[in-house]
């Protein structure tokens, strides 16, 4: 996976339930991922194998799949779990191969959270953007109407409502630094 992109399409938040998988093995029948997705474990304990690779996923986990060709996709529970999956495009190929890491930061399940509840609202003046620097640290930005939305080797500026602001990499996400007038 890439260190920084930006998200440029949400293409669906799902939570998945306890209870819409209750079989031990899920396999799932997609030839090709049209969107890659992006998965976060709130609980559970499963083994996954996609196109070769063999993913341990358990609670505070996040599980990378990228777009692309899909030859297997299968789920072992050895504990049935609860996740939310963002599917997504993004402004540049953000990987070819599966990944999945153990998340340290109490706020990245929050906020997955916080985006499902936004997308189940479906307010149409609003768009989701989100941009991954390292270790899997993510930070969604909501905007309305932003004028202006850049990247540069480890900061961000946003201009909304005549204001921009410049958010700097921390250790924990994009932290707002300063104003611009």
């Amino acid at each position: 996976m890439i260190d920084n992109f930006v998200i440029t399409e949400i293409t669906r938040v799902v939570y998945v339930d306890k209870n819409e998988y209750p079989e031990k093995v899920t396999k799932f029948q997609a030839k090709e991922l049209k969107t890659n997705e992006l998965i976060f474990h709130y609980s559970g304990k499963a083994t996954v194998y996609f196109n070769g690779q063999v993913l341990q996923t358990s609670e505070n986990t996040i599980r990378f799949l990228p777009k692309g060709e899909c030859r297997e996709y299968i789920v072992d529970r050895e504990e049935i779990g609860d996740c939310i999956l963002i599917c997504f495009n993004a402004d540049r190929q953000v990987g070819d191969i599966a990944e999945t890491a153990f998340v340290k930061n109490e706020k990245v399940g929050v906020l997955f959270k916080q985006l499902f509840l936004k997308w189940v609202q479906k307010d149409e003046q609003y768009y989701f953007e989100c941009i991954r620097y390292s270790n899997f640290n993510f930070v969604p930005h909501m905007h309305r109407h932003p004028e202006v939305f850049c990247v540069r080797e480890g900061s961000l500026a946003v201009e909304m409502n005549g204001k921009r602001e410049i958010f700097n990499k921390g250790d924990y996400g994009w932290i707002p630094s300063n104003f611009i007038h």
